[in-house]
């Protein structure tokens, strides 16, 4: 998730202290539901409120015409805002490019298995060809929807081409679609290794008021425009894993300051708009959440900040740690929903630390392992325990657990360390030995 459980719970305790009873429990049902299909978007209304809350008295989507999401009073000033998180789940939807190339991941996973050695590639043509400038048509795959990969895709050719890895692996192959609903070429080197995918970036703004953070800055304006109530208005435009938010201008597509600085230039009633991004910073391997932050950008109308839009750049400071970009935080929730673990958090799962005198671990794996749902063999697969089992070397050894304590994560993750302390060799469990502090009072015989 975008935050971690805990923190989302202590927002949703934190916000029903100012926010009705029916708003509040419907916020938590979306949350709990695996269907939800906008689980970002209710994570970051939550995340909104609450650091906001801090700043000032909200009035939560008043009657006023429309139901604005947020309403507040600075310095004899009224602020009328909406949250919007935007995603490009539609355009995912439409070219369904991730389930074809798990489609074809599963089907040659037997051939693997059995020994198939060697590099795939998966390139997927456009239907309409890149033009050199922006003012394009949006780029489209040509591939069919999902319902019709086993018609026009895994046809009987594919069944063929098959049969032929396995009987000429070490021969390079290719299977070929080019009809006016699908190109493709998928292809098998024996010499290559690993798994490419080749495609356009079909999520590209390439029209500046035709895009998701255009259509959601323009969605919300409309209801802005009914609310019968005088005041600054604005938007929050959280990033739901969105291209969009996150792109510079470049000589093929629009940046979301030139959609946002054009859209404030054609809809003056709109004040400021103030957008929220995950982004994943450091190592691009560690993906802790330390190396996570939300970036922040404020477009006014003002060229000074008045106190009244204070509180709305001062806000995301107060929101807690960001543990995932949006886009990971999507196939999170994807795989959760998908392996029914829905209401578990992240965890430490096969981290761990030794010294002599010390093991540490997660303490969720602990738990897992002492109630039967985390099997031994599984346990014991983990990568720490992949050399050697560090308890059985402590027990090996004589030493026996003098402590344990728990320490919790300085990110507020949803595990903690389990502290185990061991002592010297004791002698419950190994050989006596020679005090090597006593003094020799007495000759050797």
């Amino acid at each position: 998730m975008l935050f971690s459980r805990r923190s989302i719970q202590r927002m949703l305790d934190e916000n029903s202290s100012w926010l009705a009873r029916k708003p509040s429990r419907k916020q938590v049902t979306a949350l709990n539901n695996p269907d939800e299909l906008s689980p970002l978007a209710w994570i970051w209304e939550v995340a909104v409120l609450n650091g906001l809350s801090k700043f000032v008295t909200i009035d939560y989507e008043p009657e006023l015409g429309s139901r604005p999401d947020i309403v507040f009073q600075v310095d004899g000033e009224t602020v009328i805002a909406e949250i919007t998180a935007i995603s490009d789940k539609r355009r995912h939807h439409d070219n369904p490019v991730d389930e074809l190339n798990d489609e074809f991941m599963q089907r040659v996973l037997p051939l693997v298995q059995s020994g198939l050695k060697g590099g795939f590639s998966l390139s997927i043509g456009e239907v309409n060809q890149r033009g050199t400038r922006r003012d394009k048509p949006r780029p489209e795959l040509r591939i069919p929807t999902v319902d019709r990969f086993e018609a026009v895709i895994f046809t009987l050719n594919f069944s063929e081409f098959l049969d032929a890895l396995g009987s000429s692996p070490n021969q390079c192959q290719s299977y070929r679609i080019n009809t006016l609903d699908c190109g493709l070429i998928f292809s098998f080197n024996p010499e290559s290794s690993g798994w490419t995918l080749n495609k356009v970036r079909y999520t590209q703004p390439t029209i500046i008021d035709c895009n998701p953070l255009w259509n959601a800055l323009d969605d919300k304006w409309k209801s802005l425009e009914k609310a019968c109530l005088s005041g600054h208005r604005g938007i929050i435009v959280c990033d739901g894993d969105c291209e969009t938010i996150n792109n510079k201008s470049d000589w093929d597509q629009y940046g979301a300051d030139d959609i946002i600085n054009e859209f404030l230039r054609d809809h003056k009633s709109i004040e400021f708009v103030l957008t929220l991004v995950p982004v994943h910073k450091g190592f691009r391997l560690d993906l802790s959440p330390k190396n996570h932050s939300v970036i922040v950008n404020l477009y006014s109308r003002n060229t000074e900040l008045p106190s009244w839009l204070v509180p709305i750049w001062d806000f995301p400071s107060s929101l807690p740690q960001i543990q995932n970009t949006a886009q990971n935080a999507r196939y999170e929730a994807e795989w959760k929903r998908a392996n029914g673990k829905w209401h578990e958090g992240q965890s430490f799962g096969g981290s761990c630390t030794v010294s002599d005198m010390r093991i540490k671990l997660s303490a969720r794996d602990l738990l897992e392992l002492l109630a039967g749902v985390l099997r031994q063999d599984t346990f014991e697969a983990l990568p720490f325990m992949a050399r050697q089992n560090p308890f059985l070397n402590k027990l090996r050894n004589g030493q026996l657990i003098t402590a344990m304590r728990i320490e919790k994560d300085e990110t507020d993750s949803d595990d903690d360390w389990i502290v185990f302390e061991f002592g010297n060799p004791d002698p419950a469990v190994s050989p006596f030995q020679v005090n090597r502090d006593a003094r020799d009072t007495a000759a050797e015989p």
